[in-house]
């Protein structure tokens, strides 16, 4: 059982004992700063990202068990399932702690990684 104010799920009775997870939600990143704002999250089937449209997409939401490649935007067609994902995400950002350093890494832009974004460090 997960202790009450930690960020986690118990997870050692699927590690264990081979149960199914108790997670069903995961957040990727939640990145709110330039040059590249944007986050990500998943909820059972589906996953939203978001990004800077001049950087990146601006909303992109895809079916992880129909597409696991994550070739088709589904966003337009499920907008109540872009919402809800919007509304969970934005859950998470009142509890978002800012960074300490928030310095863009500019050894990261994809000028650097054949159009790709790197952190800079690996």
């Amino acid at each position: 059982m997960t202790e009450p104010g930690i960020d986690g799920i118990d997870m050692w009775k699927t590690f264990s004992m081979g149960k199914p997870s108790p997670r069903n939600e995961f957040v990727y990143n939640i990145h709110d700063f330039e040059p590249s704002p944007g986050a990500v999250i998943r909820i059972g089937d589906y996953k939203l990202i978001t990004g800077n449209p001049d950087i990146l997409y601006p909303i992109r939401t895809t079916n992880q068990s129909d597409d696991p490649e994550e070739r088709n935007n589904i966003a337009d067609l499920y907008p109540e399932i872009v919402q809800s994902l919007r509304t969970r995400l934005d859950e998470y950002r009142e509890d978002l702690v800012p960074p300490i350093d928030d310095t863009p890494d500019l050894a990261g832009l994809p000028s650097n990684f054949d159009g790709v974004w790197s952190p800079g460090w690996c």
